[in-house]
């Protein structure tokens, strides 16, 4: 999984190198990206975040567990993204 600085975010065939999804765009450039473990509603979820100050869940099946959630509201930028054992994501 790659995010780009123009907010896009693939998902890739590591052994042929062929884009296999590309996640609709949720704001501007994707600083970092995580996988967080399976959950009660999305099956594999995708965290990113970036420079719009806010984390955005994707589902890795986009064709469609549920559409992007938006999560405003951090004071800054975000640059890092971390999986605490808790699950809890943290961003720096």
């Amino acid at each position: 999984v790659t995010g780009s600085n123009d907010g896009s975010v693939r998902i890739w065939n590591f052994n042929s190198g062929q884009v296999l999804a590309e996640l609709p765009r949720q704001g501007r450039e994707i600083s970092s990206l995580v996988f967080a473990p399976p959950g009660r509603y999305v099956a594999r979820p995708i965290i990113g975040a970036g420079w719009d100050r806010c984390l955005v869940l994707w589902s890795d099946r986009p064709e469609g567990d549920v559409p992007p959630v938006r999560v405003p509201g951090h004071p800054a930028d975000v640059l890092c993204l971390a999986l605490c054992p808790a699950k809890e994501v943290r961003p720096a």
